[in-house]
């Protein structure tokens, strides 16, 4: 379900009896609070604070997955085409195989350019406390000073660049077994 898979709500979505009960639209609406832009969505749960989504942007109203925010972090990678990430008012393109860490409470969208064939892009949204529980020294001590950074709202990362191609290389692992073996979400 997902809102599990995809920030759009329609690829596993289409699969489910949920999903025919309710339009894109309001699915995207049912994600932020009221005249707010956080959404809602849980990603994950306490006991396994992680979700992945594969983002079919061509399939979102405009190709866009509209700004909002989130207080997880989220890895974001660009696969089939180029897209616009939004991230605290600063456009980032992002070409394929490129990745983006957004930081936690960053305001953000997601847009693909019209036209021409779809971007798949994987992404997992997650909880600092998959690194390290808030009331650990490690939290304190090397989580908090990069999530709590308001001056670092993303992280973008090269395929060429030797130590970001190795994290994007372990997100698509992730990716893998997320996708793999990834827990059933409670409604």
């Amino acid at each position: 379900t997902h809102a599990d898979v995809d920030h759009c709500g329609l690829l596993e979505l289409f699969d489910t009896v949920w999903t025919s009960q309710k339009s894109i639209h309001s699915l995207l609406a049912d994600r932020t609070d009221a005249g707010g832009l956080r959404e809602r969505t849980p990603h994950g749960s306490k006991a396994f604070p992680i979700q992945y989504y594969a983002d079919e942007l061509a399939l979102c109203p405009d190709h866009t997955f509209p700004l909002h925010w989130h207080p997880e972090l989220e890895f974001f990678v660009c696969r089939g085409r180029q897209v616009i990430v939004q991230a605290n008012g600063v456009a980032v393109e992002l070409e394929p195989g490129f990745g983006i860490l957004i930081n936690s409470n960053t305001v953000h969208s997601i847009r693909q350019p019209q036209g021409g064939p779809g971007c798949h892009c994987p992404n997992i949204v997650f909880s600092e406390e998959l690194i390290a529980p808030v009331s650990s020294l490690v939290y304190q001590s090397y989580v908090k000073p990069l999530t709590g950074n308001a001056e670092l709202p993303y992280i973008l990362l090269r395929p060429d660049t030797p130590w970001q191609g190795e994290i994007l290389s372990l997100l698509d692992r992730i990716f893998s077994l997320m996708q793999r073996y990834r827990p059933a979400k409670n409604r």
